[in-house]
């Protein structure tokens, strides 16, 4: 749960200064902006999954192994 919370506050500033570089024209190389870009992109999607991961119970199987779901 820390990593995911840990991921999700370095993902708001580090999108904040590619905004800024985006808007304010800032000169960046050819691959900078699509590389900067994919790191963000791959933080929050780590940070969504870990959170979601530790929301969900770890899982079909492992709610299914606790007993914490049962259909009817």
């Amino acid at each position: 749960m820390a990593l995911g919370v840990f991921l999700v506050l370095w993902a708001m500033p580090s999108l904040a200064i590619l905004i800024r570089h985006i808007v304010g024209g800032i000169a960046m190389g050819a691959l900078e902006l699509p590389a900067s870009s994919v790191v963000v992109w791959v933080g929050n999607v780590l940070a969504f999954s870990l959170l979601f991961w530790q929301l969900d119970g770890g899982g079909p199987i492992e709610r299914t192994k606790s007993g914490a779901f049962q259909a009817d």
